[in-house]
């Protein structure tokens, strides 16, 4: 089961990076992200109680590493009550790392993340986006 989860971790990893940022990337300090590049396992046939994994991959843009480079994860609405996940990474420069949060036991009205990160955390420079799902 591991081995499945490092491949299939190598493979999102591969596809996100061999696609370039879009023009409309977000950018907190230097590091980028976007709606494309958020990828949400499994993508379809979510059921009430099911969870869900999303991986969001953040881009270092300079050359220099980015320390103290902060996200989270909210279920539904962008509020402190619905974050899930929240942690803090540094990006060798010129390079991508993917993030993952579970989403464990899905309500029916659950449809909709929100994901934040900031570069460097607590600057000011929070980027918010969100994706829809069903």
């Amino acid at each position: 089961m591991a081995r499945i989860k490092a491949l299939l971790m190598a493979a999102i990893l591969a596809a996100m990076l061999a696609l370039p940022l879009s023009v409309s990337a977000y950018n907190s300090g230097g590091v980028e992200a976007s709606e494309s590049q958020v990828l949400m396992i499994p993508s379809t046939g979510l059921n009430v109680g099911d969870s869900v994994t999303f991986y969001l991959t953040l881009t270092n843009t300079q050359q220099s590493e980015a320390n103290n480079v902060g996200y989270a994860f909210y279920k539904n609405q962008y509020s402190s009550e619905n974050k899930f996940v929240e942690n803090v990474i540094d990006i060798q420069g010129d390079s991508s790392q993917t993030v993952e949060a579970t989403w464990d036991g899905l309500l029916e009205s659950d449809d909709k993340i929100w994901i934040t990160f900031e570069y460097p955390r607590n600057s000011g420079n929070e980027v918010s986006f969100f994706i829809e799902f069903e």
